[in-house]
């Protein structure tokens, strides 16, 4: 609230919240490799970010707990499958990796 020369007061202003981080998120895939070839479908892809960040696999949002470890199950198409990763941290700083995987029955 801010006060002018003849005593008016403006209405408060909204409150934003900015949240600053210096670093990106990290991002470790444990399961599947890169290259890896697998026989059955779905397959759970497992890794680790930072705790409070959030993870998509190809656009779709994983599961992400207090620790910072995701889940995801995916089915896969027959030959190789592209999987593209994005941590995203609460500042929107970002961090994406890019595996392929074989699948072959």
């Amino acid at each position: 609230t801010a006060i002018n020369a003849t005593g008016q007061r403006s209405s408060s202003s909204e409150t934003y919240a900015v949240n600053y981080i210096l670093k990106k998120p990290s991002l470790d895939v444990s399961s599947p490799k890169n290259g890896d070839t697998v026989n059955s479908t779905p397959i759970t892809i497992t890794g680790q970010t930072d705790p409070g960040d959030t993870i998509t696999i190809n656009s779709r949002l994983a599961i992400v707990d207090k620790d910072g470890k995701f889940s995801y199950t995916m089915d896969l198409s027959d030959g190789d499958n592209k999987l593209h990763f994005v941590a995203t941290d609460a500042a929107g700083n970002l961090t994406a990796k890019d595996l392929t995987i074989k699948y072959q029955k």
